[in-house]
């Protein structure tokens, strides 16, 4: 996905973000002092991936530039000791931006230095491979192993008696170790031409629950500024779904009652800046952010009409009223028309696009020349189809295409409404029923009504043997 077309008006959120952190401004005239600790939250693809690229350009152009760390748990540390694992991080960011040696002698402490401390590392793979790489990156080798060698220190519990000594020397604690940290990151930061790092982490909602908290306690305890450290050499940014991220937390804080995730993670991060998922507004001046969307899309679409049309001359009446509905009131009409919480995740959103361009496409070059004034209304039906399809896939290949499941899962759906008890729910069949979507999706394809004085879905049949149809195409088609 492209930044023009996933940021939209998530401007707003990138700015407040540098504001927390004092990229646009200074401190010292009296404004209010720099965040250390920024949680970017919002639902998964919401564009927080996108936000934090876009932070990490702006970062690095300022002049008194934080050098920026991308950081990814569940891509750099599977099941690593979130301590261990990030201070090996760290020692290759060390290795990656030093530049070769200027002396043999520079070469040659390096290499002893590698040799000792890369005993400790052989058996790991990664010493070996630093040992390998002595010749080009020399001036790192001291920061990069005293960050190896602390990992040693941390996982062992200790070092090795030193000579005299019957007991081994316990690894640094507390301040004296936040001190010889302070010092490597500011080393790390002066190698690269900056002041201060920026540490950006993403993607520790995908991580594995009680993981997930490992890295978030253990990482802010050991290397995240604390409250009142307004000179520690780096800050960060997280970006999380808060919803999950929350749900981790309660999870492995269960057993005490009072414990509240909003609050604890208030605890650890000066500012919560909040990504919006993609919604409707109501401005009638400006157009919504799905319809920008769905203009972008339609716009290049009627440019492949038009390729189109050259090589088909027998369908180009049908392709020219294609092209005009593009760019006409469509974008409005499907915009309107996908009205759903569930396609406020950008990535399903373009995915749904580029499905609904695709089928139509396919549909034109079939012979379909019912592109009429009507054909709207018919078009925002395709465009609901293929959101089921993509959306809920299970749903389509184990209830809507076969009828004598329709009465087991609307049977379902009533009974899990009129229940006081919430159950865990796992055949695939009916995971989706506490999702308002589907059934608002399937009631708007006229396959469900609902009555009110009875608060239950009935089963429309008509609508059902339509959608049937419909999407049995799609599938035939590859859909």
């Amino acid at each position: 996905m492209t930044t023009e077309r996933v940021l939209l008006d998530r401007t707003a959120v990138l700015g407040r973000i540098c504001d927390s952190l004092g990229l646009d401004g200074d401190a010292s005239d009296g404004a209010e002092a720099p965040c250390r600790n920024v949680l970017l939250a919002g639902p998964w693809g919401s564009g927080k991936t996108t936000i934090l690229k876009l932070l990490e350009a702006r970062a690095g152009a300022e002049e008194t530039a934080y050098h920026v760390l991308r950081f990814s748990p569940w891509a750099q540390l599977g099941d690593e000791d979130p301590r261990r694992g990030f201070l090996r991080y760290l020692a290759t960011q060390v290795i990656s931006t030093t530049p070769p040696p200027t002396t043999a002698g520079e070469a040659k402490r390096a290499w002893s230095i590698f040799r000792d401390w890369g005993e400790r590392f052989i058996t790991d793979g990664w010493g070996q491979a630093a040992v390998e790489s002595i010749g080009s990156i020399a001036p790192g080798a001291p920061v990069a192993f005293a960050l190896a060698r602390l990992a040693t220190d941390l996982a062992k519990g200790g070092k090795e008696p030193a000579d005299g000594d019957t007991q081994p020397q316990l690894p640094p604690q507390g301040e004296a170790l936040r001190k010889q940290l302070s010092e490597v990151l500011e080393t790390l930061a002066a190698a690269n031409g900056a002041k201060r790092l920026l540490l950006l982490v993403d993607d520790l909602d995908r991580t594995r629950p009680e993981y997930a908290v490992a890295v978030l306690e253990q990482l802010h305890h050991l290397f995240l500024p604390q409250e009142g450290e307004t000179d520690w050499p780096l800050s960060s940014v997280w970006a999380v779904n808060i919803e999950v991220l929350e749900q981790f937390l309660y999870e492995h804080y269960r057993h005490q009652p009072s414990f509240d995730p909003t609050a604890y993670l208030e605890r650890l991060f000066d500012r919560r800046v909040n990504v919006p998922p993609l919604f409707q507004t109501k401005d009638s001046q400006a157009p919504s952010e799905p319809e920008r969307l769905w203009r972008d899309s339609l716009e290049k679409f009627a440019e492949d009409l038009s390729a189109l049309a050259e090589r088909s001359p027998e369908r180009s009446e049908a392709i020219a009223a294609a092209s005009e509905q593009c760019r006409g009131s469509l974008a409005r009409d499907l915009a309107d028309g996908l009205s759903y919480a569930c396609v406020g995740n950008l990535r399903l959103y373009e995915s749904i696009r580029e499905g609904c361009v695709d089928y139509w496409r396919t549909q034109l070059k079939a012979g379909e020349e019912d592109w009429d004034a009507g054909r709207s209304k018919r078009l925002v039906e395709d465009a609901r189809r293929i959101t089921l399809i993509l959306a809920y896939p299970g749903f389509r290949e184990s209830v809507a295409l076969f009828d004598g499941m329709w009465p087991f899962f609307v049977n379902r759906l009533n009974d899990r409404m009129s229940s006081t008890v919430t159950e865990a729910i796992v055949h695939p069949s009916y995971r989706h029923l506490d999702d308002p979507n589907l059934a608002t999706l399937l009631q708007d394809l006229g396959a469900l009504r609902h009555e009110d004085k009875a608060e239950r879905y009935v089963i429309q049949w008509e609508g059902v043997n339509r959608l049937s149809r419909g999407l049995g195409d799609m599938l035939r088609q590859g859909f």
